[in-house]
């Protein structure tokens, strides 16, 4: 007797244009639900919205016509329907984890602005920092790769993160850089970024450290370490032209619960007589998800803890030099394993990383072929209530972090500001709202902090784009930091 086949090559060709016209159906129906009935997204042109809306209905009915067709046409139509398919998304997996590589965006983003200097008759340095930093050795000089507390977290299996530094056999995260090394940090506008680190690896002139009381301690990020315009041109060192004795702090990546750390070790015992919190509307609570997960960095949370780091600049030194000299050491191979085994350990399967595969965000943006736009990046009121509720626990903590600051700062006598520092995107025509602005001035005046809000200033401006390199990249150009410093100096009092 013959076996009856219960499952044919046939019905398998069936199954799957029957799948494939019903995806294209959904697809059809979610472009008339989100652009056209509920308005939530928009079309750019009308060729968005032809391609969008035509392609998935005469796609469908293909697929479903194609089912009338004899079996052997319908095996081969369902195989090289799965033969595109699998290309198609074996490419969307490999792009997208290329173009997302460090390295490779970085290569990118030079590439990007020499073209644009160029255009602006700006010469370009297109060297990366390795190759400078090899270069200035070739000279003499002794130059090292710009290292920073974020990049020293390591995230573990639990999903905690510890520092990769160990001294004397414990964990230990050093706050500063390496000291009194020339160190090469960054170039936006045309010229690499290089300067002398103070005793503690900051971004300061030498000798600052032994006046004390400094009138003005700067705390925040790459902005307020100077990035990436000229030692003498960024906003610390404008203020410090009027009042002299006034040092930053800041360092790139550093977020709220980096800075609070770095009050408690290295400002509270100069007790200055005015704190400048500088707060970066982009990234500074994106990096408090972060840094909430370091047990260590938590425990500055807790009244008196410290790690002594200043009593023990030599270890910290030794250890940040090996940890950077393996990166400069490092080959471009190596390299590139290593940031693909980050970036893949990175990006688990989550709703923001799945989303994008399923649509082929990467072959359709290297296409032309993204035509869509969210209406809340056109500078509308519609915030999401689900990602409101994601960041409530963090806005808790960073109101947290505020008074623990102020506390710390008044117990001294000092004044404590809250320095708010505006994105570019906030002014390109597409505009990107930081939804979290409300909440996080609110934090600062329930903490009795005064508030400098820089936004402001920069809205009075007629053209704010031109307070950034080529009205592009993200840090602020001699201009934005000059009407920063002029803001800051305008709003406070130092007795």
């Amino acid at each position: 007797m013959k076996e009856r086949k219960f499952f044919t090559g046939e019905k398998a060709a069936s199954l799957v244009l029957t799948a494939a016209g019903g995806i294209c159906l959904l697809m059809l129906l979610y472009f008339f639900y989100y652009y056209a009935w509920t308005g939530q997204q928009h079309f750019a042109n009308w060729t968005g919205a032809l391609i969008s809306y035509g392609g998935s209905a005469l796609a469908a009915g293909l697929f479903f016509f194609a089912l009338l067709f004899p079996s052997q046409r319908k095996i081969n139509i369902a195989t090289s329907l799965c033969s595109i398919s699998f290309a198609l998304y074996f490419f969307e997996l490999a792009t997208s984890i290329w173009f997302g590589l460090p390295s490779v965006l970085q290569r990118q983003n030079r590439a990007f602005l020499a073209k644009t200097a160029k255009s602006n008759g700006v010469n370009f340095d297109t060297r990366s920092k390795t190759e400078v930093v090899l270069d200035l050795r070739k000279r003499g000089i002794d130059a090292v790769l710009d290292v920073f507390p974020r990049i020293l977290l390591q995230k573990q299996s639990d999903g905690t993160f510890k520092s990769a530094i160990r001294v004397h056999g414990r964990e230990v995260l050093p706050l500063g850089g390496i000291s009194n090394h020339v160190v090469v940090v960054c170039n936006e506008g045309g010229e690499f970024l290089t300067y002398m680190s103070d005793e503690h690896g900051f971004h300061n002139p030498p000798n600052l450290w032994g006046r004390t009381p400094p009138d003005i301690v700067a705390l925040g990020d790459s902005y307020t370490q100077g990035w990436c315009v000229q030692t003498d041109r960024n906003f610390v060192s404008e203020i410090r032209k009027r009042y002299p004795a006034t040092l930053t702090l800041g360092i790139e990546g550093d977020g709220p619960l980096l800075e609070l750390a770095t009050l408690r070790e290295y400002v509270k015992p100069l007790k200055p007589k005015v704190v400048l919190w500088f707060y970066f509307e982009a990234n500074d609570l994106a990096d408090l998800q972060t840094e909430a997960r370091s047990p260590l960095l938590r425990r500055y949370l807790t009244d008196g803890f410290t790690q002594h780091l200043s009593t023990y600049q030599p270890e910290l030194d030794r250890a940040l030099r090996e940890y950077v000299e393996a990166k400069t050491d490092q080959s471009a191979l190596s390299r590139t394993l290593s940031e693909v085994s980050t970036f893949v350990g990175d990006h688990t399967l989550s709703a923001g990383t799945i989303s994008p595969f399923i649509k082929l965000s990467q072959l359709r943006g290297r296409l032309g072929l993204v035509f869509g736009e969210n209406n809340v990046r056109l500078g509308g009121n519609t915030f999401s209530k689900e990602r409101a509720g994601a960041m409530r626990p963090y806005i808790n903590l960073f109101r947290d972090i505020l008074m623990e600051a102020k506390k710390s700062v008044s117990d001294w006598g000092g004044q404590l500001y809250f320095v708010y520092l505006p994105a570019r995107t906030t002014y390109t025509p597409v505009a990107e709202l930081n939804q979290e602005r409300p909440q996080v001035l609110q934090s600062a005046m329930d903490a009795g902090i005064p508030v400098i809000d820089i936004h402001k200033t920069f809205m009075a401006r007629k053209d704010p784009l031109a307070l950034f390199p080529f009205r592009w990249t993200d840090h602020y150009n001699d201009g934005g930091h000059r009407l920063v410093a002029e803001e800051v100096l305008r709003s406070i009092a130092v007795n």
